[in-house]
């Protein structure tokens, strides 16, 4: 199988929520890229961030969505699941900012997102009103 074909694959067990599948297939789809630098690498280490913070392994969310980040700076979710992760390891809420910042950095767009509920956790949120500046801290 190709990479995206890895990645297709682990995108449909997402879908159905068979986390362990989605990693398996996203880790086969990073073992078969032919360089540490292929296209859309990237795009298999933060989807692989994606399952993991889903299993609340944050330890291998927060590896996976560095390694993302590094591959594509560019890309607003994979500082986003980076703040994520940071966040649920219990570092300090200015570790967290700075993802945040970089990920609003790369894409406002996210700030809605994260309004909308998609974290479900509140420091990330939190951390999202501090830098935006869009709604007040929850836990104010």
């Amino acid at each position: 199988m190709t990479t995206a074909e890895h990645k297709e694959r682990g995108n449909a067990f997402v879908a159905r929520r068979e986390w362990a599948q989605a990693e398996s297939a996203y880790t086969a789809g990073i073992a078969a890229a032919p360089s540490s630098t292929a296209a859309g690498l990237h795009l298999l280490y933060g989807n692989r961030a994606h399952v993991r913070l889903a299993v609340c392994d944050y330890a291998g969310a927060k590896a996976d969505a560095a390694k993302a980040a590094e591959l594509e700076p560019a890309w607003g979710k994979h500082h986003y699941r980076l703040a994520r992760a940071s966040n649920l390891l219990g570092e300090p809420g200015t570790a967290v900012e700075k993802h945040v910042k970089r990920a609003l950095a790369a894409d406002p767009g996210l700030a809605m997102t994260v309004a909308a509920g998609d974290a479900t956790d509140r420091g990330t949120m939190n951390a999202f009103a501090r830098v935006a500046g869009l709604w007040a801290d929850a836990d104010a």
